[in-house]
């Protein structure tokens, strides 16, 4: 059989696409076993996204170079040899884009978390604590159960130290009670409570 104009000018086009190929493979393999790491490294994955997107870009040009020339000769194996194998990169590089992309997003989203995390902690440490409404305890074990069911959230509430839960403790006391003076306490900043 003899070999076309147009025949002769795809074979030129897949000699120059072939290595494109072979280190967009290359390279799409790597970034997969680098995927594969506990904790890949995110400026890495960002150069190499960068680095198969171009090279999916070129060999996607000689593609559609290759397709013009075989819809003009319409060889039918050949266009379908064709479809098949541009089909396979098309496949490898969405699924490297998707996670890639994933882990860049999931990434982001923990830096968002920490970011947000840090700012609400120096928003609360420069924050002056609000009065909150509890009932004055007494000692009167009549009242004791409903006390303890509205200062047991301040109890309990990991983002309050010690001196804060102290502060609300002795503010819910009723100055000179047989509470105020079992308990005995005197407010020292920095330290928890100090007896007088």
């Amino acid at each position: 059989m003899e070999t076309t104009k147009e025949s002769m000018n795809v074979i030129i086009i897949k000699r120059s696409r072939t290595p494109r190929r072979i280190i967009f493979t290359k390279e799409v393999n790597e970034t997969l076993e680098e995927l594969k790491g506990v904790y890949p490294d995110e400026y890495l994955l960002i150069e190499k996204r960068e680095f198969i997107v171009q090279y999916y870009q070129q060999i996607k040009e000689y593609d559609e170079e290759i397709e013009m020339i075989n819809a003009e000769e319409y060889d039918e194996k050949a266009v379908m040899k064709e479809l098949e194998s541009t089909e396979n990169y098309a496949k490898m590089y969405s699924a490297v884009q998707i996670r890639i992309n994933k882990i860049l997003e999931a990434k982001a989203e923990e830096k968002r978390a920490i970011s947000e995390a840090g700012s609400e902690g120096s928003r609360r440490a420069h924050l002056n604590l609000p009065k909150m409404e509890l009932p004055c305890f007494d000692c009167d074990l009549e009242n004791c159960i409903s006390w303890w069911s509205r200062f047991k959230r301040i109890h309990e509430d990991k983002d309050l130290n010690d001196d804060e839960k102290m502060h609300y403790l002795v503010q819910a006391m009723i100055l000179g009670s047989r509470a105020h003076r079992l308990l005995g306490v005197t407010l020292i900043p920095g330290k928890t409570m100090r007896m007088p």
